[in-house]
């Protein structure tokens, strides 16, 4: 199942494309296990490997990795993307994911990063695209 997701933004430098379907009383404990710069240029990309419990529901599953950038890009205003792999076991964790990926990035697009919005910040097409196996 593949899901994009955001809503107009107005422009600003917040974070402000949060899906409808994000609920913070749904996230559930997670353990990142790698935290990875993945920078291009002047284009700040980062990579999270995160493993959650085996019985997490879709939508706790959506929340948390929703949350986790939702931190990390409150955290550093001037990161322009972030993926997230997710887990269910850490063994498996540094090899294809196993429950979802997340990619926070214009139009949902990983390839759809320029300077401009880079060094702009402006968040205002930035949609979360989640991948749920």
């Amino acid at each position: 199942m593949v899901l994009v997701a955001g809503c107009s933004g107005s422009g600003s430098k917040a974070n402000s494309n949060v899906p409808d379907y994000y609920d913070e009383k749904l996230v559930k404990e997670y353990k990142i296990v790698e935290e990875k710069d993945i920078s291009l240029s002047n284009i700040k990309r980062m990579s999270y490997r995160i493993v959650v419990p085996a019985t997490i529901t879709e939508a706790e599953l959506k929340s948390t990795m929703i949350k986790l950038s939702l931190d990390k890009t409150t955290t550093d205003p001037d990161l322009d993307e972030v993926t997230i792999f997710a887990y269910d076991n850490e063994k498996d964790a540094f090899g294809p994911y196993t429950k979802s990926m997340l990619e926070w990035c214009p139009n949902g697009n990983w390839g759809d990063i320029t300077n401009e919005i880079a060094s702009s910040n402006d968040r205002s097409t930035y949609k979360y695209n989640i991948v749920i196996k």
